[in-house]
């Protein structure tokens, strides 16, 4: 008997060989990585993947993308942006993550647009109807993201902005969560790209803090060196005057509260420039809305 993976995988496969081509908005996560290597297994140069470069986007993720790209010789391309000159986005309000994926979606399909895939005959883009929430109809190659039915259970703001301009979830679309996804990566020869959950480095900066660079910065810095410690996985949050939180797995909180280990961490990451340096016993949550 088909498992239940099983079938959910025979209807994603279907429902991408149905796409003459498609754009996977690419993250560097689990998620998207899967989606995006089934869709190059199926349409091969018709399937793009996309990812947005910003000022967000974590060092380590655009090395992984890097890796994992260059691997399948999976088209890609960058879309530079600059989300600090997004006056909705930098003042960090608790809806930041809408503002946020409402800009780099939007220019996500703009290039859809722009940069159609040129051996697709006329008729095959006319296969793709949308409308705008004003009304105005668009036919464009469509999008896909990472989105699985797990992610619905949580609040996330940036939801409201795939549907609002029609960018697919395929995984949703057929029923798969994370576990789903896990398994079909180790399952399809890809389990070294399963990595923990990780969120664009503004979730780490406390709401309604200014985002500015200088502070994305010294969470960037903060994090990659408590990884190079191995601590396998990290949140530094930025609290307000100059405090770092940093959030880990409980099983290593005893390790990074022990003497010299506590005295190395707090004088390097005041190297990087914080005032002071905390560790939340409670561990890191990734049940967290903040990511």
């Amino acid at each position: 008997m088909e498992s239940d993976l099983a079938k959910k995988l025979a209807a994603l496969r279907a429902l991408i060989h149905k796409e003459p081509a498609v754009f996977i908005a690419l993250s560097g996560g689990t998620d998207s990585t899967v989606l995006c290597f089934i869709a190059h297994s199926i349409l091969d140069g018709r399937a793009q993947a996309v990812t947005a470069r910003s000022e967000f986007l974590d060092p380590e993720e655009m090395g992984s993308i890097q890796r994992f790209v260059a691997l399948y010789g999976i088209r890609h391309s960058y879309l530079s942006l600059s989300l600090l000159e997004n006056e909705a986005v930098r003042k960090n309000p608790q809806d930041r993550c809408f503002h946020c994926k409402s800009a780099i979606f939007q220019q996500m399909r703009k290039y859809a647009s722009e940069h159609g895939f040129q051996d697709l005959p006329d008729t095959g883009r006319d296969m793709y109807h949308w409308k705008t929430k004003d009304g105005e109809e668009n036919r464009d190659i469509p999008i896909f993201d990472g989105t699985n039915t797990d992610d619905l259970a949580e609040v996330r703001p940036g939801i409201r902005v795939l549907r609002e301009l029609g960018i697919r979830s395929p995984f949703v679309e057929v029923g798969m969560g994370k576990a789903d996804i896990i398994q079909s990566a180790r399952e399809l020869g890809i389990g070294e790209f399963i990595r923990p959950s990780n969120s664009c480095l503004a979730t780490r900066i406390g709401v309604n803090i200014p985002i500015t660079e200088k502070i994305l910065s010294m969470v960037q810095k903060a994090e990659e060196y408590l990884r190079g410690m191995g601590f396998t996985v990290v949140r530094v949050r930025y609290h307000d005057p100059g405090i770092a939180r940093i959030e880990i797995r409980r099983s290593e909180i005893q390790r990074i509260l022990e003497d010299e280990c506590a005295r190395t961490v707090s004088r390097i990451l005041k190297q990087i420039g914080f005032n002071r340096v905390s560790v939340d016993i409670d561990g890191y949550n990734p049940g967290s809305s903040q990511g």
